[in-house]
């Protein structure tokens, strides 16, 4: 979601850089569809390493920082605290109930009381959301409505072209693409199959 709209921006003529956490055998920078990439430490030493370079590297070199506030199980980045200038927040969802389903108590605890500290900094922000039940449910925990704008993810263009394949003579099948991780509930897709193949007794479950 948040590449597809610095993506936008990078093709309208904007410079992008964008700050991403590494994963391994990956380039520290490199130039990706026209944006700048760089890497800095995993989920959970990329607060410290985005602080040092935004001061070192980048501080006063932008119109605008976007920041997606909180992420999964992510430490949040706590730029809105420190960066001047303009500055955009991303929230795709509340996390809480995600919080609970992959760290269980006490972190699940912890982490939605960060949440809701997140939102003593960030209420006075404008923030960029992905629907109107994500809207409500932070408007909840005290984010201004009238702060949120909604912008729905969409899909490429190119998208529209491609061509159905057809499905006959096909092995029924149900797609699971996900990234593996407990809060993304994969074993009731495989607890479910067990009722689909009461019915359909070939069909298959790709993960």
């Amino acid at each position: 979601y948040i590449n597809e709209l610095a993506k936008g921006c990078a093709n309208r003529g904007h410079s992008v850089t964008i700050l991403s956490s590494k994963y391994p055998k990956a380039k520290n920078q490199e130039i990706y569809d026209n944006m700048q990439i760089i890497r800095l430490g995993s989920n959970f030493t990329q607060v410290t390493k985005a602080f040092v370079h935004y001061f070192t590297h980048l501080r006063g070199k932008h119109d605008l920082i976007v920041e997606e506030i909180m992420g999964g199980p992510r430490i949040p980045l706590f730029v809105s605290v420190y960066a001047k200038g303009k500055y955009l927040g991303i929230l795709q969802q509340r996390h809480k109930e995600i919080f609970i389903e992959q760290f269980g108590q006490p972190v699940a605890t912890f982490l939605s009381i960060l949440e809701r500290f997140l939102v003593v900094l960030n209420r006075k922000n404008d923030i960029v959301v992905n629907s109107i039940r994500t809207l409500k449910e932070l408007n909840e925990i005290g984010y201004s409505k009238n702060k949120m704008h909604i912008v729905y993810p969409g899909l490429p263009r190119h998208f529209f072209g491609i061509h159905s394949i057809g499905i006959k003579g096909r092995k029924p099948t149900v797609v699971c693409l996900t990234k593996i991780r407990r809060y993304k509930l994969i074993h009731e897709a495989i607890k479910a199959m067990r009722k689909v193949r009461g019915n359909i007794s070939n069909a298959q479950l790709v993960i």
